[in-house]
């Protein structure tokens, strides 16, 4: 009897090695095949408010990331601490001339446009009280001194003798002081700041 009950524990044990849906230890690796991505689209709409138009200006961006394909790809990188290079940050100058050569393409006079507006917003800054984000982002971005007058000894920034940064300088000092800043950039046939603004008289 005792033989019979051996055999029949050692075929039981082996039928159950056997089997696939047994509870076994399995390791489970989180692996893609290759060239798969994982992606975000994502964009901003910000709508005009002009007479007789109806303008929205839309803005698309994406992020984009490789997923792992190996078990290489979960080894860290080494990151230098000390490092001071910030590969993603766009120096301000190098916004302003992208900026121009994005207006250019529609027609007008970039540079001029960009220093107009640069001018227009140090002539009449943005009301505390009811700027909305949008007008916040305007007055941030055509500030130049901001950044320009606190970095000006940064390498990522380009020198103040480059002859742009002195014409985004005087601009902005030009709407402080004096003014008239559509007479000064007449080349600039239209206000881009007066697109994206409401104008309060207090």
């Amino acid at each position: 009897m005792r033989p019979v009950l051996l055999l029949t524990g050692v075929l039981l044990a082996v039928s159950a090695a056997n089997d696939p849906h047994s509870i076994t230890k399995r390791s489970f690796y989180l692996l893609f095949p290759k060239g798969a991505v994982l992606q975000f689209t994502y964009g901003l709409t910000v709508p005009f408010v002009l007479p007789r138009r109806s303008i929205n200006l839309t803005w698309g961006f994406q992020a984009q990331f490789n997923l792992p394909s190996s078990l290489s790809n979960f080894y860290p990188t080494t990151i230098d601490v000390r490092s001071n290079s910030y590969w993603f940050d766009l120096p301000r100058v190098k916004f302003y001339q992208y900026l121009s050569k994005l207006l250019d393409n529609f027609g007008l006079n970039g540079e001029q446009c960009v220093l107009r507006s640069c001018c227009e917003v140090a002539e009449i800054p943005m009301y505390d009280r009811e700027d909305s984000v949008l007008e916040k982002i305007v007055q941030y971005l055509f500030t130049p001194s901001i950044e320009l007058s606190l970095n000006a000894s940064s390498e990522s920034v380009q020198e103040p003798e480059d002859a742009l940064t002195k014409k985004l300088l005087q601009a902005e000092e030009l709407g402080k002081s004096q003014g008239g800043c559509d007479d000064q950039y007449s080349n600039c046939i239209m206000s881009i700041v007066d697109l994206m603004t409401v104008l309060y008289v207090t």
